[in-house]
Formats: C-alpha cells, sequence, structure tokens
C-alpha cells in the first residue's frame, strides 16, 4: 500500500478514538516506524485504582502500514506504562536499552477471537482499544481469568533455536501422583536436524530418581512410549535434571521467574531445596557440556477444575564449574564439590543471573489429534492392512494421522514410476518396496505410530507365521482381489474384516464388512455384481490407458483426487461400522463435483 494513502487511513482511524474521550488521550501522534504506524496513547483503567494499574497507563500502539488489515499490537510504554505481566500479555523479551516500550504485547485477538473477523472494518482501531480498556479494567481486578476458560500457562520467554518436547496425559498424571520422588535425572533423545530446520527437538523419553540413578533400571519411574519415529533418530542422547513442583511456577501475578534467585525461591515453596536436594543433582553432570532442565508441575484443563495432567517447562543450564574453569574463580577454594558448588552459587546461580528457559511441548497422542481425531476406542485397535498401493497407502495414512497408532502394512509389490500419479509416496521411494516406504511415511506422519510392515504377500506372511494373524483386531483388504477373499475365508480367525475397493475410473467405492469366519466371497461379489457391470461399461477395456508400447498390460484407470474422497468416505464407513458392531455392503457412487451418494447400504447377518 502507498505510505501516505496508508498515513491518510490511520489518521482517519485515529480520529474516530475521540469518541472514547478521557478514557483514551493521544500522547503523541502517529509517526513512521520501522515500516509500520506507532501510536502512543493513555488509557483509562476503569476497574481498581493501584499502584501497579494507576488511573492512567501509557501505551504504545503499532499498526499495520495495511491498516485496516495487518496487525494491531499494543505494548506498555517504559515510562508509564505498566511494568509486570498478567495473564493474555506475552513476556518481556530483551530490548534495546533505547527501546521505548516493553516488548509485550497484549493478546486481545486470544482475548477476544472476533477481533481477528473485522480485518476489513475501518473501525478496526477503535474496536482493538475498546477491547484494551477492557483488559486493563479486567487486570486491575484480577479477572482476566475465569473458572471455566482453558487453561494458560505463564508465557516462558524461549530460547526459540530448541524445543522439548514430553508425551503427559491423564494416564501419566495418575502415576505421578502416586509417587513421593521430586527429582532425579531424565534422558533425553536429541532430534537430527535437518537444513532450514527452524527448532532442534529434544525427547524426553525416561525418568530415573535419585542423585545417582540415571539410566539405572531399577530407579526408572516413568518412561514415554513414542513411536517409530523418535526411536529411529540417531543424533544421541543427553542427560538432564528434572525436579517435579507442586505448582506451575510464577511471580505475581503472571510472570515467569527471570532469575535463578526468583526461582530457587519457588523451589522451596515445593519443598525442594536447591543447594541440598539440586546441586547433588548437578555434581553428576560436571563435564564441560550444556544440559537441560525440566520442571514438572501439575495443571488443569480449564481454571477452576482439578489437575489433569503434568507438564514439563524446560531450561537450558548454565555450563558448571568443573577441574579444567579457571582458578581465579576459585578464590581460596580448591576444585572439588565444594569449591564447584561455591563457584556456580555465585556466579551462575546468583540474584542477577537470568534463567534461558526452553520452548517446550506436551507431544501426547491426545494433544497431538485435538484437531481431528477418529473414536477413541476405534484408535486403540490393532490393525493390518493388506495392499498398500493408491488406496491402501491412502487409507494406512489417513488412519494414523486420525490418531490410530498400530497399523501394520503387507504388500510384496515395488514401486514404479507411474505409480506416483496417485500414490502418497514420492521419486525418492522408486523401485523400493511399497510396504517399507509406506511405513516410514507413515512413522513421520504421527511420532506415536508403531506399527511394523511385511514387504511379501499375503500368502508367504500366512504359510510362514499364521498365528500372526491373532494379533490383529480389524484386517483391512484393499486389493480388490478375489483371491485374497477366498483365502482369508479359510482361517478360522474371528478377528473384524473389511475389504475396501474402488471401481474402474474410481466410479464406485465397495465396502464389505464382516469377520473373517464369516466372509461369503460369492455374495459379496453377486451384490455388487449391477454396479461393476456399470463401471465396465464406462471403461471399455480398450480404453483402459497402457504400460509403454509393444508387450503391455493394462493398467488400472482412477484419478488421484477421486481415490482421495473415496478413502476418507471409506474410513468414514469403517469408524461407522467398529463403533455400530454392524456388518454391512456399502457402496459409493460418486459424481460430478466429487460429489457423492449412497447407493447400496445393506446390513449383513
Amino acid at each position: 500500500m502507498d505510505k501516505e494513502e496508508s498515513y491518510q487511513r490511520i489518521i482517519k482511524a485515529r480520529r474516530i478514538l475521540d469518541e472514547l474521550g478521557n478514557d483514551c488521550k493521544i500522547i503523541e501522534d502517529v509517526s513512521f516506524f520501522q515500516g509500520d504506524w506507532l501510536l502512543l496513547v493513555d488509557l483509562k483503567n476503569r476497574g481498581k485504582v493501584t499502584s501497579d494499574f494507576p488511573l492512567m497507563t501509557s501505551w504504545y500502539i503499532r499498526i499495520s502500514i495495511d491498516y485496516p488489515e495487518g496487525g494491531i499490537t499494543f505494548y506498555p510504554a517504559k515510562k508509564g506504562g505498566i511494568s509486570k505481566i498478567y495473564p493474555h500479555q506475552s513476556p518481556h523479551t530483551p530490548q534495546n536499552e533505547t527501546s521505548l516500550f516493553f516488548a509485550s504485547n497484549l493478546c486481545l485477538e486470544q482475548y477476544e477471537p472476533g477481533l481477528k473477523a473485522e480485518s476489513n472494518d475501518s473501525n478496526r482501531l477503535y474496536h482493538y482499544v475498546v477491547q484494551a480498556l477492557e483488559w486493563i479494567r479486567r487486570a486491575s481486578l484480577n479477572e482476566l481469568v475465569r473458572d471455566g476458560e482453558a487453561f494458560e500457562l505463564v508465557a516462558y520467554p524461549n530460547d526459540n533455536r530448541k524445543k522439548i518436547v514430553f508425551a503427559e496425559q491423564r494416564e501419566q498424571f495418575l502415576q505421578w501422583e502416586k509417587l513421593t520422588q521430586n527429582k532425579g535425572f531424565c534422558n533425553i533423545k536429541v532430534g537430527s536436524i535437518e537444513q532450514n530446520q527452524h527448532q532442534k527437538l529434544f525427547y524426553i523419553t525416561d525418568f530415573f530418581a535419585g542423585s545417582t540413578s540415571y539410566k539405572k533400571a531399577d530407579k526408572r519411574i516413568m518412561s514415554y512410549k513414542w513411536g517409530n519415529y523418535v526411536a529411529g533418530e540417531k543424533s544421541g542422547e543427553q542427560k538432564g535434571v528434572w525436579l517435579r513442583l507442586k505448582n506451575m511456577p510464577k511471580l505475581e501475578p503472571w510472570q515467569a521467574p527471570k532469575t535463578w534467585h526468583d526461582l530457587i525461591i519457588l523451589l522451596k515453596e515445593s519443598g525442594i531445596d536447591f543447594k541440598k536436594d539440586v546441586m547433588p543433582l548437578l555434581n553428576e553432570i560436571r563435564d564441560g557440556l550444556y544440559h537441560f532442565m525440566v520442571l514438572g508441575f501439575p495443571i488443569p484443563m480449564k481454571f477452576g477444575d482439578v489437575n489433569h495432567e503434568y507438564f514439563w517447562q524446560g531450561i537450558s543450564l548454565p555450563k558448571l564449574s568443573n577441574h579444567q574453569s579457571a582458578n581465579s574463580y576459585f578464590k581460596g577454594f580448591r576444585k572439588n564439590k565444594v569449591g564447584y558448588e561455591y563457584v556456580d552459587m555465585n556466579n551462575l546461580f546468583s540474584k542477577t543471573n537470568e534463567i534461558t528457559w526452553v520452548k517446550s511441548e506436551n507431544w501426547s497422542e491426545n494433544s497431538l489429534t485435538s484437531r481431528g481425531a477418529i473414536t477413541p476406542k476405534i484408535g486403540q485397535l490393532k490393525y493390518l492392512i493388506i495392499g498398500v498401493g493408491a488406496l491402501g497407502s491412502t487409507i494406512a495414512e489417513l488412519l494414523v494421522r486420525l490418531g490410530v497408532t498400530n497399523i501394520d502394512v503387507i504388500d510384496s509389490d515395488i514401486l514404479k514410476m507411474g505409480n506416483l500419479v496417485r500414490h502418497r509416496l514420492l521419486a525418492s521411494d522408486i523401485d523400493k518396496a511399497k510396504a517399507i516406504r509406506v511405513h516410514k511415511r507413515l512413522s513421520g506422519s504421527n511420532i506415536h505410530y508403531i506399527g511394523n510392515y511385511f514387504a511379501e504377500s499375503l500368502e508367504e506372511f500366512i504359510k510362514r507365521d499364521l498365528s500372526a494373524l491373532q494379533e490383529y483386531d480389524v484386517i483391512i483388504e484393499t486389493t480388490g482381489d478375489d483371491k485374497l477373499l477366498n483365502v482369508l475365508s479359510n482361517v478360522d480367525l474371528k478377528s473384524l474384516f473389511f475389504s475396501i475397493s474402488i471401481g474402474l475410473g474410481a466410479k464406485h467405492l465397495y465396502v464389505y464388512s464382516t469377520s473373517l469366519e464369516k466372509i461369503d466371497e460369492e455374495m459379496f461379489s453377486k451384490k455388487i455384481q449391477p454396479f461393476l457391470k456399470l463401471d465396465s461399461e464406462d471403461f471399455p477395456a480398450e480404453s483402459f490407458p497402457r504400460d509403454g508400447i509393444g508387450c503391455w498390460h493394462p493398467l488400472f484407470p482412477a484419478r488421484i483426487d477421486h481415490i482421495e474422497i473415496l478413502s476418507g468416505i471409506a474410513i468414514n464407513i469403517l469408524e461407522e461400522d467398529l463403533n455400530k458392531n454392524k456388518n454391512y455392503i456399502t457402496v459409493i457412487e460418486l459424481g460430478k463435483l466429487g460429489l457423492v451418494k449412497e447407493v447400496m447400504r445393506e446390513q449383513v447377518l
């Protein structure tokens, strides 16, 4: 947008603020600032006037040059603004001493989600200021958070180059609550780093209790069940320190401890003495390397509720003193445990030494599928998918991304270049076993996926170990091969069974749900025969695409977008039939614009 045009829009928006009268006073008019506009205002406290929240506080409003689109952020001025951190406010980040404001903006969009919907409203600045006034009022009355609202962690300023991840759910919370230990070592697996990767990942895998407990089996008190992806990381492991607190570590009203002195005081409230309880742990990691400390504390799902899970907030420990440290630090002390502790308490953990917080996230199964997951009881079943071609690989990946973590895949085929037009795999997978490469892709689709692969035919699988089929709750066949139905119908097992296939041109989807002991291939074929006939009429054999020139065999005609649509429908049918615990033959017809309709839904007794 032209700068002059933008300026005129901002001036017009600023004039509308006059309607707020004494609640909003312009202290410094609009000026250009680092590519945006900056406006200094005094906002009135409509709530309780205190020393922390006087009657008027000063704020810098940063407004995008693309106004009314773009961002609008409120920062407390260093002169006349608030200095403490409250809920729905980002943490103070290091600023140049000449900076006019603290870089701790108000999270008004989170506080009032409707603001984002007003991106084209010329009165948008006015609406933001009104909401900022309400934020100030509620903050002064200690009403920014209310019972029943989603719980919000203290905003710990973090090192964006690193991220510590853990996997805590209700199950782990109940285990923690039974334990009395509150300190020890943890094992942290280092994630591999690739070019242009924003953050380096560190996975907590195990907790050990005590000061000499690292990797001792009898001292392990908690482990996370990560999937194949984390298990396959080869970048090494680190020894970390864990402390379990009674409450979330914070300074009032809602601020992360800034210095080690602040944290040491808070640890005492949880019965942890830094010198007595933490130093013995630190003495075990004086190896000249950097290590992590993680602080665990219980949190609820919503404010006012009982605690539901533990959160582990990471800290990057400073490099501890050791035998290689400069003699000048010791001032009469020897280079032994007493001397090391003296040096560290005075030089690393003093009143002025700031904490380096590390971004931490809960990557539990529930957390990662909170945006959309399959029915939990279905997600907990163990599956075998026979055939991971275009249809089978798509169904497998959809299930894994929906939260099904235990799926084995079986296929003896090799990926060919022509497969790429509708397969989930890539050019780097050409001439490699589909089962192996699909398994790798599934492992990367959900870090809790623990499935296996078998690069062989079903007949070879059964011949090698027929009893292995007993492990599976659900067997899904996606090849459309009648021979496989005959093979499976002769297996004396009660596993649930689904045959999922598509017709020529992906005009129809065929789903047959039953149990292995009741497979009736003849009945199924008879039921869907009319639709198969329609498919063949639309795609006569001579119209099939050919595999090269000369001696050739016909290729199955179907577009990837149609396979994707029908795969999603198949997942819904599978979920419905499993939830109902009933068997059906279902036929779905794909029409124009990707619209589908049910043309058969017949229960099988």
